[in-house]
């Protein structure tokens, strides 16, 4: 097994197991991974625990380079306009159909962040 499905297995793994997670659902591209489904139980929200999920996941696409989506999913009692400002704090913006046509407006990319080194 490769070294990329392994850290996806594990970070999938890790979100399964938390017990503050009600339901995380990744899947893995060839050049993006997307965090189909994120939902931290109730009593859990506003508590950090989305945040490090995310932060664990940003790891993981950054490692790889791969491209990051997310779906905004306001069922939960979370408006849509509070998903959009709570992930645009790690770095995903609106698709607006231009990089990525095929998939819907409920889609956030968070594109490849690139290292680079400060010239002096």
């Amino acid at each position: 097994m490769n070294t990329r499905l392994q850290d996806f297995d594990k970070l999938s793994n890790s979100l399964n197991d938390n017990l503050a997670i009600e339901q995380a659902s990744l899947i893995q591209y060839h050049n993006a991974v997307e965090f189909d489904v994120l939902i931290v139980h109730e009593r859990y929200r506003r508590k950090g625990v989305g945040s490090a999920a995310l932060r664990d996941f940003c790891s993981f696409a950054d490692k790889y380079r791969l491209v990051g989506l997310i779906n905004l999913c306001d069922r939960y009692g979370t408006s849509e306009e509070e998903l959009v400002v709570f992930y645009s704090r790690f770095g995903f913006v609106p698709n607006g159909n231009n990089e990525f046509p095929d998939l819907d407006g409920w889609t956030m990319v968070r594109p490849v962040q690139v290292k680079t080194a400060c010239l002096d």
